[in-house]
């Protein structure tokens, strides 16, 4: 009969690193709000119902929700209960009292809910097209390339002419990646 030695064995979680994936780690009290397909979320009679997660972010995971009792889609972000930094909403908030340009989204609806892991702020922004990180992964054509360039600078031009700045290091350094 052989024994088993009484050295403990040690585990280590190593994270997957897979893109759209976000850590399973910030799930926890201060962090991510654990949301279901399914799931029903707002006040009133703006209810959301989630159809699709879009991704997720250090702060915050962003699902395509449907408002219920209407076919309208939207992106529906939900921060982590710890994102004590309402820059993002501010600013938001901001653009939605005098910002109308087609190139510029808005807030559409912002609430909270109460969940396992703490309060968390869910901001309604409306349903865009993929994301220009995920565009700067495939080989572009040059008129799409000029069109959503383009796009951009009207949208900023237009922030510049009500005297708001916006930082676009991101953005800059994708649209060089789109080459």
């Amino acid at each position: 009969m052989s024994s088993k030695s009484s050295e403990s064995i040690q585990w280590m979680y190593c994270d997957p690193n897979l893109d759209g994936v976000e850590d399973v780690e910030k799930y926890i009290v201060g962090g991510y709000h654990p949301v279901n397909i399914g799931d029903i979320l707002g006040e009133k009679e703006k209810r959301y119902e989630i159809i699709h997660k879009l991704g997720s972010g250090g702060f915050s995971t962003v699902w395509l929700a449907r408002l219920v009792n209407r076919q309208r889609y939207y992106a529906l972000k939900v921060l982590c209960a710890n994102a004590t930094d309402d820059m993002e909403l501010n600013i938001l908030r901001h653009l939605q009292k005098c910002v109308t340009h087609p190139n510029i989204s808005s807030l559409d609806d912002v609430f909270r809910i109460n969940g396992p892991n703490g309060l968390h702020y869910c901001l309604v922004l409306p349903l865009l097209r993929p994301s220009i990180k995920d565009m700067s992964q495939r080989q572009l054509p040059k008129t799409l390339r000029h069109k959503t360039s383009r796009q951009i600078a009207d949208g900023l031009a237009y922030l510049h002419s009500l005297e708001i700045a916006m930082e676009v290091p991101f953005i800059l350094s994708s649209l060089q990646a789109c080459r």
